[in-house]
């Protein structure tokens, strides 16, 4: 499916190639997609100079895991974005990004599993959310 110009696809120009910058920009939006059929909640973007929220962790959290083989983190990830029916279509959508930016040697630090816990933990306790949604 073509990819249409987008802000997206100008943001992985800057250190991919056309094509990759497309096939990454492709599986993004795909990624994206599957998050939106089923989010526990709606998801939420932070402020470009505030600390990471819960939903900003999980997403990169799942990336870093599916790219570093950390299927607890993957796992904790999953779970705590989507309900438990979406999890393998969220998975496969994420697996996807997250091999193809792998291929292009855009790979993530592994995430620990004892961060992502805190992120859910001090969500859970706050139980807010910032106003901007990722979908």
């Amino acid at each position: 499916m073509p990819v249409a110009e987008t802000a997206l696809l100008r943001f992985f120009r800057q250190t991919l190639s056309d094509a990759q910058a497309r096939a990454a920009t492709a599986a993004m939006l795909d990624f994206v997609e599957a998050l939106g059929w089923c989010a526990v909640c709606p998801l939420h973007t932070g402020r470009p100079d505030a600390d990471p929220n819960r939903d900003e962790v999980l997403i990169v959290g799942l990336i870093a895991a599916i790219q570093n083989g950390d299927g607890r983190a993957v796992d904790l990830c999953l779970h705590a974005l989507t309900c438990a029916n979406r999890c393998d279509a969220v998975a496969i959508a994420a697996g996807a990004f997250a091999l193809i930016m792998r291929s292009f040697g855009k790979t993530l630090l592994p995430m620990p599993a004892s961060l992502i816990s805190e992120a859910i933990d001090q969500s859970a306790r706050r139980d807010t959310h910032p106003p901007a949604q990722l979908h």
